[in-house]
């Protein structure tokens, strides 16, 4: 892995504000960015091939006041599936978002989802991709250790059956959310309780079937495929070759090969 990719991007700038009595209060901008692949596997067949590749793209904010201290911050996982389609431009399903705010009158809190969470990559539900991105989000909102966690709304027309509405509750559940639901019986709607983000838990069974991968290593991964099929084309180049130049042996050898089945 080179030393650029290594190092995630940052661009960093001044802003300054006019405050009355000719005062200039300062802030400073800065952006982080980086760009990596997960390898995704089955869950239920962990020893077969992957199942899908994404590209992730996350980029982090932050905005200091002039005592060094972060103001807001923000953090974007955006995340796309490796298929042809996404050489032409594929769709690009919806980030997964957090912030940060911190003032002199409310104190510092957190926003986990941005005003919602959603999973759109067919064929690949339940997956723990889900899981993966969320985990990002809890462990980048741990350095406000004493910081608000904001509530976070459940609604009824969201899971359409059972099975969704258990495995949304579980989603949050994992990361030791817990909810004030309106219809107990049924926990299909309401509003988490009040924490903050030390009493959150971070999760790690979902690297069972997922594995980051650096631009590099996944660029190496490609190279191996695209070798192992050019030597399996050139194999069976060679046959057929043989075959053709060979016609009474290659029969024979079709011929053995059929009854030894």
């Amino acid at each position: 892995m080179s030393a650029n990719e290594n190092r995630a991007s940052h661009q960093r700038y001044n802003l300054e504000f006019d405050i009355k009595d000719d005062l200039v209060y300062s802030m400073t901008e800065q952006t982080k960015t980086k760009s990596y692949y997960l390898r995704i596997k089955d869950k239920k067949e962990l020893k077969g091939k992957p199942i899908a590749w994404l590209l992730i793209e996350r980029e982090e904010h932050y905005v200091y006041d002039a005592d060094n201290s972060v103001r807001t911050a923000s953090l974007r996982l955006s995340y796309q599936r490796i298929t042809h389609a996404l050489q032409q431009g594929g769709y690009r399903p919806s980030p997964f978002t957090a912030n940060f705010e911190h003032d002199g009158y409310s104190g510092q809190c957190v926003d986990l989802t941005g005003g919602g969470v959603f999973m759109d990559l067919p064929g690949l539900k339940g997956q723990r991709i889900g899981t993966y991105l969320m985990n990002q989000i809890v462990l980048w909102v741990e350095q406000w250790p004493d910081a608000v966690v904001k509530p976070i709304t459940l609604f009824a027309s969201d899971v359409k059956t059972d099975e969704a509405r258990d495995r949304r509750n579980r989603f949050y559940e994992q990361f030791d959310l817990e909810f004030n639901y309106e219809d107990p019986t049924e926990n299909r709607s309401g509003v988490s309780k009040p924490m903050v983000v030390n009493e959150l838990k971070s999760v790690s069974y979902w690297d069972e079937n997922i594995k980051e991968y650096s631009l590099n290593a996944f660029a190496y991964v490609m190279i191996e495929k695209t070798d192992t099929l050019e030597h399996a084309v050139s194999s069976l180049k060679e046959t057929q070759n043989w075959m053709e130049t060979h016609p009474f042996q290659a029969m024979w050898w079709q011929l053995r090969s059929f009854f030894a089945r």
